[in-house]
């Protein structure tokens, strides 16, 4: 499932739009995104403005929000939010200049905001039924079959298995 898929979850609502991976200076952008900091910060003037990071599975952007400060109070980190506005490039880095926003108030699926492994999930399906299938020990095998017979257990599983390298090896 590439980024290139803007609505996972067949609902209007959730369309994520662009992709943080794909944003160029000079484009126009709308979408969803994970809010990974917010802050309220002064211009040199004195004026208050509303200054984000912003995350999909793609990656990661700042944003500015020069009339936005009072949308600080309204989110926090891990708010998902819908904008829209312009990508510019300050200080050698790509940010967004907000136009409009809203917090998003529904539950989003993850998949748009967990970075993908190295393998598709089918892969991974496949993996996992292999692995609780060679399990010899009928309480452990059991376990792992009810475990993962769990459908919604299943896809949160499959969605973020676990990070790229165990610790301690």
């Amino acid at each position: 499932m590439g980024p290139e898929q803007t609505n996972l979850y067949d609902n209007p609502a959730l369309d994520k739009g662009d992709w943080v991976g794909s944003l160029r200076p000079g484009m126009g952008v709308r979408g969803l995104f994970a809010v990974a900091q917010v802050a309220t910060k002064m211009t040199k003037a004195g004026q208050p403005f509303l200054s984000l990071e912003l995350r999909d599975r793609t990656g990661s952007i700042g944003a500015v929000g020069w009339d936005h400060a009072p949308w600080a109070e309204r989110m926090r980190v891990g708010s998902v939010i819908r904008l829209s506005g312009s990508v510019d490039e300050y200080m050698g880095n790509l940010q967004i200049r907000l136009s409009d926003l809203e917090v998003v108030e529904a539950d989003v699926p993850p998949g748009y905001f967990v970075p993908e492994g190295p393998q598709d999930r089918e892969t991974l399906r496949e993996r996992l039924d292999a692995t609780i299938g060679g399990v010899t020990a009928p309480h452990l095998r059991t376990l792992l079959e009810k475990v993962f017979g769990d459908q919604e257990r299943l896809r949160e599983y499959l969605t973020a298995p676990a990070a790229k390298t165990a610790s301690g090896r």
